[in-house]
């Protein structure tokens, strides 16, 4: 697996998430609950799947599939692969998961085309993704996501052009829909940097620093 991204949550036998605690890193957004009887814990690995289309350079090959379900045992450790993801969505960058319901979202990363906010149902029983919707994210290279507190709005980080949209969540069904509001800092400019091309963003030497500018 390429560049993985962790998204982790336990699950009851009804369905619904329990999230109390959680810590994030770049590569690492965890998040976990007082164990039960009926809670297992699903951990979901999101992979690129093309190189070609980033602001920087992963090292590695490119996944063949992009999200990966695995099931933890949490007396050892140890995780077992419980199910891959067919759709074929590109570069999941982030993922996030819905407080109350089986859902988790991911954004897809590419500096040529706007990125997708996809909304996932989870299976409570075998972790396996099923695609529920997917919105235009309103930006190139998206790769932020983050709920308010009453789940009815989706805060959206759109890094290769710098901007900040608001979406509507579905308050039934939970997805992510149409936008409310966006924050353009370069007010309708053309980006300066190239997405055809540009510096390599993990290198974080003179040529990047300038081109960030």
């Amino acid at each position: 697996l390429v560049a993985p991204r962790l998204c982790s949550f336990q699950m009851a036998a009804l369905g619904h998430l329990f999230p109390s605690q959680q810590s994030q890193s770049k590569a690492l957004a965890s998040a976990s609950a007082p164990l039960q009887h009926t809670q297992q814990q699903f951990i979901v690995v999101s992979c690129y799947t093309r190189f070609d289309n980033l602001a920087h350079g992963p090292r590695g090959t490119q996944a063949k599939c992009s999200l990966y379900t695995f099931k933890l045992d949490t007396t050892d450790g140890q995780m077992v692969l419980m199910s891959v993801t067919k759709d074929e969505v590109m570069n999941p960058a982030f993922s996030r998961f819905h407080p109350r319901k089986n859902l988790l979202y991911t954004c897809t990363e590419s500096v040529h085309e706007n990125g997708e906010i996809v909304t996932w149902k989870v299976c409570p029983t075998t972790g396996r993704l099923h695609k529920v919707a997917s919105a235009d994210a309103g930006g190139t290279s998206t790769c932020y996501l983050t709920l308010d507190k009453q789940c009815q709005n989706m805060l959206v980080v759109n890094y290769w052009d710098a901007t900040i949209g608001v979406f509507n969540v579905d308050g039934t069904q939970g997805h992510v829909d149409k936008a409310r509001s966006f924050y353009d800092p370069n007010n309708g400019k053309k980006m300066k940097a190239r997405a055809e091309k540009h510096v390599n963003h993990s290198n974080n030497d003179h040529s990047a620093q300038k081109e960030r500018q």
